[in-house]
């Protein structure tokens, strides 16, 4: 007779096997020990569900501050709409606000910086009352980038309570990473005419307005536009002096500044920027505009000597 010296262990594999299985009818079936292993299941499936919604919000979110960045481009603010009312269901969920209670919990969950960011950006996106305050924990915590995206879910809620000193402190906090300093900016702006603590807004522009101007150009274009919604003439002095800055961003605020606080005694600033040393025409257009605005809508064109003659005339 042949020797079949794998068969003992094939049938101490099954007998194993069988043994181990509650099922089985050699041993005795637990229906709570399954209820257990099915709740296990599930709760990971449910894990893997949320992890997957997080990455489709984060891009999302990508996808969204680059449609902002390019604004007034018709191809982007389209793509901005429409990522708006994608994320607004994403960070919702089904059923209707089951999402944000995870995202609200996340937010406050330093386990993880980098999902804890992504839940601090899209609650901007929440239709919920106690959103401002979560995030506005996040936007005051040690870590920059977790900062960074409170300040940006801050900046898209637009909720009128946002006390405007702690992004202001982001600001003007020059240790603090350029790129987080300018988001923080715009995210300012941004608040500032629907803030119920407008006031509060001012002295940043100033202090960022009157002191190095070594300071990076996107941070002054967005104080620039920040001080011109004061529309307060008061200031225009320190807007002018803007006028000729290297970089045509600047100069280009600086004018529209100048329009929104209907700054009379600065027009030859802007007079300047029509003439043949200025060659962005974006810039020039942008003092045109001020000028009719400062001129009770009366428009001279790009004729110089016209448009001073109309100031002359008006003292």
């Amino acid at each position: 007779m042949l020797r079949r010296p794998w068969l003992p262990i094939a049938l101490a594999l099954l007998t194993a096997c069988a043994s181990s299985d509650p099922k089985s009818t050699t041993g005795t079936f637990d229906p709570e020990l399954e209820k257990q292993e099915q709740g296990k299941l599930d709760s990971e499936a449910a894990r893997n569900e949320f992890h997957a919604v997080l990455l489709q919000i984060d891009q999302a979110l990508d996808s969204y501050v680059r449609a902002v960045s390019n604004s007034g481009i018709a191809r982007y603010d389209t793509e901005r709409e429409q990522l708006d009312r994608l994320l607004r269901q994403l960070v919702s969920g089904k059923p209707a606000g089951s999402t944000t209670d995870k995202l609200v919990a996340l937010a406050g969950d330093s386990a993880d910086a980098y999902r804890q960011g992504i839940a601090l950006a899209a609650l901007g996106f929440a239709d919920r009352s106690d959103a401002m305050s979560v995030i506005l924990q996040g936007a005051q915590l040690q870590d920059e980038q977790l900062v960074d995206r409170a300040v940006l879910g801050l900046a898209i809620l637009r909720d009128p309570r946002t006390p405007p000193g702690v992004i202001g402190r982001v600001v003007e906090n020059e240790k603090h990473n350029e790129r987080g300093r300018i988001g923080a900016a715009w995210a300012l702006v941004h608040l500032q005419e629907n803030s119920l603590r407008a006031d509060e807004i001012l002295p940043v522009w100033l202090h960022i307005l009157e002191g190095d101007k070594d300071q990076h150009p996107l941070l002054l274009a967005n104080a620039l536009r920040g001080l011109g919604f004061t529309r307060n003439a008061k200031h225009a002095a320190i807007v002018a002096k803007y006028t000729s800055h290297p970089t045509p961003r600047v100069r280009m605020n600086a004018a529209i500044a100048l329009g929104r606080m209907n700054a009379q005694d600065q027009y030859e600033s802007l007079l300047t920027m029509l003439g043949p040393g200025e060659t962005t025409p974006n810039v020039r257009l942008a003092a045109r505009k001020a000028l009719q605005q400062l001129a009770g809508n009366v428009d001279r064109g790009y004729d110089v000597a016209l448009w001073r003659r109309e100031f002359q005339r008006g003292k």
